[in-house]
């Protein structure tokens, strides 16, 4: 595996940005922040799962679940909520506050944990190829 520089500069996306914290063979661990009422693109990723802790704020995810007969489920999250996402599985997560960021530490579990690995299916700033 090459090896990819952390970027602790942010990176700014139309929702927010995030923060790259650490990266290693198999993982990287990002801090994300969603902008007061943004949300990211509905997506997935064919090479790796994520798990999903807030930090602070409140919002909405959303996501397809194993045990939900694979209808989508919207969860209400806070602080302390942790959201498993597997690999292929369609997700985002909203910050419903018109006030307050949303941030979660996200951490990516593959082979391949990179920004190339997203497959937009819908999104709100004209990004869906």
């Amino acid at each position: 595996m090459a090896t990819k520089a952390i970027r602790l500069d942010g990176v700014t996306r139309p929702w927010g940005c995030f923060y790259e914290l650490e990266r290693k063979e198999g993982y990287v661990v990002k801090k994300l922040i969603l902008f007061p009422e943004r949300r990211t693109s509905l997506q997935y990723h064919e090479h790796r799962s994520e798990v999903w802790t807030v930090a602070s704020g409140h919002g909405v995810a959303w996501h397809l679940s194993p045990f939900s007969d694979n209808q989508p489920v919207q969860e209400t999250i806070g602080p302390g909520d942790i959201i498993r996402v597997s690999k292929n599985e369609p997700h985002r997560i909203e910050n419903m506050s018109s006030i307050d960021q949303l941030v979660i530490i996200e951490v990516q579990l593959g082979e391949i944990c990179d920004e190339e690995d997203i497959v937009r299916i819908a999104d709100d700033y004209g990004r869906v190829a």
